[in-house]
């Protein structure tokens, strides 16, 4: 089965940099960094094919309909969506999701599936999304940071998805320290479950 790990929290929690330290540090080539689609326009500072496949609704629908979506959903008004033929089988496959993506990789009996929920304190969160632009939309950022407290209520986070355990992110801790806690625990998840496949 293809292993996923569905990094998600509210924006500006820090789910791209924590995806980018574990590729960066993977010393023994484990891991495939999952690049996600979008019809959204391209941002200041992105790159096609680096931080997302920049997709028009035509191409993006037309992946649906062929089934080469593992997920997508919509999200002010654009799509967003993880490519099946992107995955890979021989790697443990990391990756950003929304809550509503990661409940459609977690149906997904192709796929095994550890959701790390990401955390930081709000007051960083939005320092963070004001910096990553030299003019930030803040309507859409304010509406962002008031839509991620219904879309990351507790009910679901614990109900819906459970994650095994989470991150918190708020840069006073040494990444070495994080990812040496860390990438342990993800290999011993996906070790576990392939022990009790073989069981079964």
């Amino acid at each position: 089965m293809i292993k996923v790990v569905a990094l998600f929290g509210k924006a500006g929690a820090g789910k791209d940099w924590l995806l980018n330290q574990i590729i960066q540090n993977d010393k023994y080539n484990q891991f495939k960094k999952v690049i996600n689609c979008t019809t959204r326009p391209i941002r200041e500072n992105e790159q096609d094919g680096v931080n997302y496949y920049y997709l028009t609704v035509e191409e993006f629908t037309e992946k649906v309909v062929n089934g080469d979506m593992v997920e997508a959903t919509d999200f002010n008004y654009w799509f967003y969506g993880t490519m099946f033929s992107t995955l890979s089988d021989k790697k443990i496959n990391v990756g950003v999701f929304n809550p509503t993506a990661v409940e459609l990789l977690q149906a997904d009996k192709r796929l095994q599936v550890l959701p790390i929920y990401v955390e930081a304190p709000d007051k960083l969160r939005l320092y963070r999304q004001l910096n990553r632009e030299n003019e930030p939309d803040c309507h859409e950022i304010a509406r962002r940071f008031l839509a991620d407290e219904q879309d990351f209520n507790i009910d679901r986070i614990v109900c819906g998805i459970d994650p095994p355990f989470g991150v918190w992110n708020d840069e006073k801790f040494d990444i070495n320290t994080l990812l040496s806690w860390l990438i342990p625990r993800i290999k011993t998840h996906f070790t576990g479950l392939a022990a009790l496949d073989k069981s079964n």
